[in-house]
């Protein structure tokens, strides 16, 4: 594993002023200066925002390599009320930078990714003056030139996740006594002498007396994915939470037996997205940063329900009294964003209408589960994975962070070196994003919690919001479409995706012996998937939950 960064990379705006000359605006590393609006061309109905985007340790080698997605809001009233700047399919330009690329959007051109075509030299990308061309073709004219124009540009950094068959899941044999064991077909049983809650597919051999339990891991390829039990012999007892389902195996069980029909599975709709194909995935969770940057731009009525109003665990997040901007405030002076405000630290106290809400707005989607083992694993691997591995690819080396350098601040780091988990045991509260790379002494998966393809934090810290394949078939209906730049859903497969959405990878709360030897912090662990969504307010804020977005890869 070659990518490390020794800084984060956040989503942040630079605001335009039209006729006016905009300050230089900085998020911890990716840049994006110097905005300014050059060509308006009426006749064509498009405007080229023009600007420059720099961020460090980028890299591009064999297996993959790192990108900035770029978007950007326009207001017409002099900032008040802000839509989604469209953009048109060509026209735009890298700027005077060496070996870089332009990826558009081609599903509804909400944005693009800029990245490097070979690795850059010292790992540094810096161009000046790309030019995004934006479709102004529902606009006036006259107002693209007036003096109430307001641009922000945002970029978030991302990583490719190439394209290719993986490992999901555990492979183990367990025998149990008796038929008293609560078991689900997403998830072996909940006994102690293995880590719980792995996402398999079971065989269950049973007797008068006994049963043995076996699972197995799936390789996700590019063909049709069933999932489900297999049954040898054909006439076991299996647990179904709802009899009336009659052989569809969903939900939460209840401890109820009922017979089951042998080989069955529930199948997983051809757009549902299941890690084969490429993706890109934000490098880090999202910050207090990027959530501000949300909640300024979206109308104060969305940001009301957005926004969290109770203090929390290290959540410095607050509405400004007077002009109702939102900013980070740790030291609570009621000086917002300064130096030592924690901003950069990661958002907690997220549901799931807050993540879709900020998804859609920055032109993202939710990540399924199968993406998130995907971004955990090998792909295309030339052998099975170790079971019960950690991130770094072995069972062991759980390193917890012991304290806090430089709290609240850009640089805020772990107070002892190789570290790569935020968990209970350790500061029991959450970090700044990345921050675990920065302290390291060595930099290698196991000593910065990276992941093989080099994306930070997807055990620890935060738990992860994802979308689960644990429901009735006829929950599967998730189909990968983005967000469109608003904060509403943008369709019914959004919405009723939340009726199987969970979280993954563990979080500052979690204890290092959680369901037997760090179990919850293993790639595979998924106890909290596949229960009945009635026992899981969707609206619900947990400090210990927050989220990051994918996208589809462009095939252009």
């Amino acid at each position: 594993m070659k990518k490390i960064y020794l800084k984060i990379s956040l989503c942040f705006a630079i605001w335009l002023f039209l006729w006016l000359i905009p300050n230089q605006a900085l998020a911890n590393n990716l840049q994006i200066t110097n905005v300014r609006l050059g060509e308006i061309d009426s006749s064509n109905s498009q405007a080229e925002i023009i600007f420059d985007v720099s961020w460090e340790n980028s890299w591009r080698d064999n297996n993959n390599y790192d990108a900035a997605w770029i978007f950007a809001k326009y207001s017409t009233d002099g900032g008040n009320g802000w839509s989604h700047c469209k953009l048109k399919p060509t026209g735009h330009n890298v700027g005077d930078g060496d070996s870089l690329e332009i990826k558009v959007a081609g599903d509804n051109f909400t944005g693009f990714f800029i990245q490097p075509t070979t690795t850059p030299i010292n790992n540094q990308v810096q161009t000046h003056g790309v030019k995004l061309i934006w479709d102004i073709s529902n606009i006036d004219a006259n107002i693209i030139k007036s003096e109430k124009l307001r641009i922000k540009v945002f970029g978030i950094e991302m990583v490719y996740i190439p394209q290719g068959s993986f490992y999901a899941g555990e492979s183990a044999t367990i025998d149990v006594l008796g038929y008293d064991y609560v078991w689900h077909s997403c998830r072996p049983p909940l006994v102690d002498t293995f880590p719980t809650g792995h996402f398999t597919k079971v065989k269950y051999a049973g007797g008068s007396g006994s049963c043995s339990f076996t699972w197995d891991y799936f390789y996700i390829s590019n063909g049709e994915i069933k999932y489900g039990p297999y049954y040898s012999p054909s006439n076991v007892e299996v647990l179904d939470w709802n009899p009336a389902l009659s052989g569809e195996l969903s939900g939460w069980d209840n401890g109820s037996y009922y017979y089951s029909y042998p080989n069955f599975y529930l199948t997983i709709n051809s757009n549902f997205p299941r890690g084969y194909d490429a993706f890109y995935i934000m490098k880090y969770e999202v910050s207090q940063k990027q959530y501000c940057d949300f909640l300024n731009t979206i109308s104060s009525a969305n940001s009301y329900y957005r926004g969290n109003n109770d203090p929390g665990v290290r959540y410095f997040i607050k509405k400004h009294p007077n002009i109702g901007f939102y900013g980070c405030d740790a030291n609570d002076n009621n000086v917002f964003d300064e130096t030592d405000d924690g901003q950069f630290v990661a958002c907690g106290y997220i549901s799931w209408d807050d993540a879709f809400a900020y998804l859609n707005w920055a032109g993202l989607r939710p990540m399924t589960e199968l993406e998130f083992e995907k971004a955990c694993r090998v792909a295309n691997p030339s052998s099975r994975p170790t079971p019960n591995a950690y991130i770094w690819g072995y069972d062991y080396g759980l390193v917890l962070v012991s304290g806090i350098d430089n709290a609240n601040c850009s640089n805020e780091v772990p107070s002892n070196n190789g570290n790569n988990a935020n968990v209970v045991g350790g500061i029991g509260k959450p970090l700044r994003v990345g921050a675990l790379a920065a302290k390291a002494s060595s930099l290698s998966p196991s000593t910065t919690g990276a992941s093989y393809y080099g994306v930070m934090e997807l055990i620890g810290n935060m738990a992860e919001l994802v979308i689960s394949i644990c429901r009735k078939s006829s929950d599967l209906s998730f189909d990968g479409s983005h967000g469109t730049g608003d904060v509403t859903l943008p369709n019914n497969s959004w919405s009723g995706a939340k009726s199987h959405s969970y979280v993954r990878g563990g979080s500052f709360i979690n204890t290092q012996t959680e369901d037997g030897n760090e179990g919850c912090f293993r790639v595979s662990y998924r106890k909290d998937v596949g229960k009945d969504p009635g026992n899981n307010n969707n609206n619900n804020r947990d400090s210990y939950v927050g989220f990051r977005g994918v996208r589809t890869a462009p095939t252009q």
